[in-house]
């Protein structure tokens, strides 16, 4: 259905009613459309708006707040379902980023064509204070919402975004309009300025080059916006006081405070009263102490928040922030890796590992089941199974691999997930590792970063000895049965020690570990008993604890 294609003759048609005002009917024709052609076409509304020479600089302004506001439900819904359906399917949440992010852009240029055009002509609605402070305000978060978006897809923001948002800052510090408090919109419950949006923005740039998912971005971005609610920048700069900076001749957002020659062109601002509520959460987290009622449960689970904050509160904290720089040397490589994803298929190629390892000139040995893949191509296994790709190896460390994921990735590749492959180097290992992190480059394709968590790991099922109710679907519960061993099994990944970690630990599911939990298993033709410690690392699917006795 083309919805677009009349946009002008509406217009037109609006105008010539001498009565009708067309800031008051120009949502009218957005009524029984989906959220993506509301936004399509509030994209081509706009860009005939600013291409009408009959429209008056305050009628365009008019029209421009009031599309703004109408299209607030169709971009929440569009993002929330953007994070949502871009982990399993690529088309559709690129579909949506080709819709969202071209309106926030044109939506960014057309608030400041208005604002450059009131700094040399006169504009009576800008005569009145608050609706000033509100435009500013509006291309602010316009210009931040734009740069979200980039973030989302691991890519920095537009050419010259930050120094129009740093030529707007200097101008509203100037006439003294930084900190005039306003309603962003209607439905909102508390007032803002341009100096918490600046710091919010900033704050979010921070992250840009980091490990942070497009989800964890966007919880971040809306946990600022809550929290952040009042804050000065500072022209002079006090050590113990501040952390970041902000120069504002440079097409660049947030900057670490290290060794700097100081201008007149840096502003400074505090941040401990956020990185005093992440501590806080963190320690409520730890002590069993977040309550049903707790406003942090709004945001996401409380395993994905604990992951967020303990990142946060490394990458924002005050006294003991480290600079993330690489602990060794790289050597350069250039190889294919046959790569498995999630705990049970690792355990299964492992455990044909262990029965081969002593063979030389084996087949890879993806052959789940099924000799006839021993003789398949590389290139022919590719996504035959769940979790089973071919990557281009790109550098290889002590510690962990780089590699190349291609243009399209597989769905299910995403930083926290498990891994494991044949060492291309050293026969005898097999390679289990975390994907750390994600990373689009220049030419379109996406880099990861492996982090090596063992090398001499052994592929082992636990037998559960607490006899609880199987869950098959939310409600539905499947009775203990003794007889069905299989339901009791837990696949497990048992890692040994080694230099960073003294002492053994297993991987197994998530939903499987609790501290103390006993389990039964087989040493040499022995029953014994495994205690489980402490968790030493925790993802969504999976969690390495530490053991704390075998008996």
């Amino acid at each position: 259905m083309n919805v677009i294609v009349p946009i002008a003759k509406k217009i037109q048609a609006m105008l010539s009613h001498e009565n009708t005002q067309l800031h008051e009917t120009i949502l009218h024709q957005f009524q029984g459309l989906s959220a993506s052609e509301r936004i399509k076409l509030a994209l081509q509304v706009l860009t005939e708006l600013s291409t009408n020479g009959k429209i008056s600089a305050e009628t365009f302004l008019k029209c421009l707040l009031k599309l703004d506001e109408g299209m607030q439900d169709s971009l929440e819904q569009l993002t929330a379902k953007r994070l949502k359906v871009k982990l399993y399917n690529r088309d559709v949440g690129l579909a949506i980023d080709a819709v969202v992010y071209p309106y926030y852009r044109r939506l960014f240029l057309e608030y400041s064509r208005v604002i450059s055009l009131s700094q040399s002509t006169r504009l009576s609605l800008l005569e009145q204070a608050a609706i000033k402070a509100l435009l500013y305000c509006r291309t602010y978060n316009a210009g931040f919402s734009m740069m979200m978006w980039r973030y989302f897809d691991d890519q920095p923001p537009p050419a010259d975004a930050w120094m129009a948002i740093h030529d707007l800052f200097k101008y509203a510090e100037n006439s003294s309009i930084l900190y005039e408090r306003v309603m962003l919109y209607p439905d909102v419950k508390k007032p803002v300025d341009m100096a918490v949006l600046m710091v919010n923005g900033l704050m979010l740039s921070t992250l840009q080059k980091e490990n942070y998912s497009a989800v964890e971005i966007h919880i971040v971005s809306r946990l600022l916006n809550d929290w952040v609610r009042q804050v000065m920048f500072e022209k002079a700069y006090a050590r113990e006081k501040y952390q970041y900076f902000v120069n504002l001749n440079h097409d660049k957002g947030a900057e670490r405070i290290r060794a700097f020659d100081r201008t007149a062109d840096y502003r400074y601002w505090r941040t401990e009263a956020v990185v005093t509520k992440i501590a806080d959460h963190l320690a409520a987290i730890g002590a069993n102490a977040v309550g049903q009622d707790s406003d942090i449960r709004g945001y996401a689970s409380m395993r994905t928040m604990t992951k967020l904050f303990k990142k946060l509160s490394q990458d924002w904290s005050v006294h003991d922030y480290k600079r993330q720089r690489r602990a060794v040397a790289r050597e350069k490589a250039n190889s294919r890796l046959l790569v498995t994803s999630g705990l049970e298929q690792i355990c299964k190629q492992l455990s044909k590992f262990q029965l081969q390892e002593t063979v030389q000139d084996k087949q890879p040995i993806f052959d789940i089941k099924a000799t006839t893949l021993d003789q398949m191509h590389l290139t022919q296994t590719k996504h035959l199974l769940m979790g089973l790709d071919e990557w281009v190896l790109m550098d290889v460390s002590d510690t962990g691999f780089g590699v190349d994921l291609g243009r399209e990735p597989s769905p299910w590749v995403e930083a926290g997930k498990l891994v494991g492959f044949a060492h291309p180097q050293q026969k005898a290992c097999y390679v289990v590792a975390e994907i750390k992190h994600i990373k689009r480059q220049k030419n379109g394709a996406y880099r990861a970063g492996l982090q090596i968590i063992s090398l001499h790991s052994l592929s082992m099922q636990l037998i559960k000895l607490d006899h609880t109710q199987v869950e098959l679907s939310k409600g539905f519960y499947l009775e203990h049965d003794e007889s069905d061993i299989e339901i009791n099994r837990v696949a497990c990944v048992w890692v040994p020690p080694h230099h960073t970690q003294p002492k053994s630990s297993v991987i197994i599911p998530i939903n499987e570990y609790q501290r103390h939990r006993q389990f039964k298993i087989d040493i040499n033709g022995e029953e014994k008993t495994l205690v489980l410690g402490v968790a030493i690392e925790m993802q969504t699917e999976w969690v390495r604890a530490s053991v704390a006795a075998i008996h």
